[in-house]
Formats: structure tokens, sequence, C-alpha cells
């Protein structure tokens, strides 16, 4: 019994080799443990930044979807970037330009001269304001052209605008296409606005009586539209 238990007892080289892994699975032991500890450590320190770093993406993305919808609640007016010239006075000439009527031609403002004009400048077409109006110098008509009046009204709609305004209404005179403005502004009709405590920069409806000659007799720089056609056909009437 004895002579097996000695013989199952380790070398002196064996004893070593089993004394070294021992060693070394306590070392691993210990490493691994520590590496988890320290893993440990880290996650906590980071897990304040790291809460953070969430914090602030999510309020980037709270700002950047409020800055959307803030976009798209908002109406932005655009408006021109200057005022025109000063509104003409009376005893200036017309203004020599061409721009396209109605019906897609070409025409000179020299071409509308011939006997009294009413040059009538308004800001849209088919809106309640501008379809009153025109619908007053509509019904007077045939009162304008007894006195060999011709009446133009004046926009910056484009002529497709017009042709159905006209059609709509059934308009019997010309309307004239100023969709550069340059006619607005060389009469001045460009003005800044103020609606709601908001400016803008808009066509103010205006009204000119000019002569054969071409020159300003009458200014309605702020038009009323009630009973303005009356008003206009009683100072080409004055003038006779």
């Amino acid at each position: 019994m004895l002579a097996e238990l000695a013989h199952d007892e380790p070398s002196g080289p064996q004893r070593a080799r089993i004394a070294a892994a021992s060693r070394s699975n306590l070392q691993e032991a210990r490493t691994g443990s520590f590496a988890q500890a320290f893993d440990q450590r880290r996650r906590e320190r980071m897990r304040p930044l790291n809460l953070a770093r969430h914090v602030t993406r999510t309020h980037r993305r709270d700002d950047t979807s409020a800055r959307v919808w803030r976009s798209r609640c908002t109406t932005v007016e655009a408006t021109p970037t200057k005022k025109g010239l000063p509104v003409l006075a009376e005893g200036e000439k017309l203004p020599k330009l061409t721009l396209l009527d109605d019906e897609g031609n070409t025409i000179a403002t020299t071409d509308l001269l011939g006997g009294p004009l009413v040059l009538y400048f308004y800001p849209k077409d088919d809106t309640p304001g501008c379809t009153n109006e025109a619908s007053q110098f509509r019904d007077l008509y045939t009162s304008f052209t007894k006195h060999r009046a011709r009446i133009v009204g004046v926009s910056r709609d484009s002529v497709a605008s017009h042709q159905k305004f006209k059609t709509k209404y059934s308009i019997p005179f010309t309307l004239l296409a100023d969709t550069d403005s340059k006619l607005c502004d060389a009469f001045g009709v460009i003005v800044e606005k103020t609606m709601y405590g908001k400016k803008s920069i808009g066509l103010q409806r205006s009204t000119f009586l000019i002569d054969k000659t071409g020159t300003v007799v009458k200014v309605w720089p702020r038009v009323k539209v009630d009973d303005h056609a009356e008003a206009v056909l009683e100072a080409i009437e004055k003038t006779k």
C-alpha cells in the first residue's frame, strides 16, 4: 500500500509544473477580476457623460423639430426689395414705357393717348376690392366713351390672369400686365404698407387722369373703391 502511494506521489519536476500552473491560474483569475472591476468603474464614470450626451442629442432633435414646425407654421410674405419713385403728380408727363396688354401684345404708353386716359392701378385680379372697382368702370363704360375717354387697368398680374379676370366679369377695357413693376414704379404706386403691425411693400390702389397730350391732370393716390368710377367720370366732365 505504501508502495502504491509512493508511486502516485508526483515527482520533483511534476510538483514544480503543478505549482507553476497554479500560480498562472491565480494570476489569470486576479487579472480577470481586476479587468472586470476596471470596466465596471469605467462604466460608472462614463454614465453621467453618456447621459449628458443623450440629453444633448435629444435637445438638438427637439430643437430641430421645433424649428421645422415653426418654419411650416410661419407664413413668409414675399415683398419687393425697394419702393418705387414718388407718386406722379399733377402737371407731370406720362412716362414712356412698353409692356404687354391682356392679349399678350406689346403696347407703348404713348399709344394710349388721343383723348382723356383713365389709368388706374389695382393690387390683384379677382379679389373683392379690385373686382368691385373694375365692375364700376365696366358699368359706366358707355358714359366714359361718350367723352372719348379710355379706361386702362394696371396690375402686376400675368397676361393669363388678366384674360381670366376679363372673361369672368365681362370687362370691356384693356388691362396691362406690369409683371416687372416698371410702370408701377414710374408712377410711384409701390409703397410701404402696414397691416396688423407688419410692414411690407405693395401696390397702392391709385388712379391717374391724363389728358390727350400726356399730362397728368388729376391724381387719386389712395383710392377708396366705393363710387370711385363715378368720381373719375365727374372729373372728366369738369375738365371739358
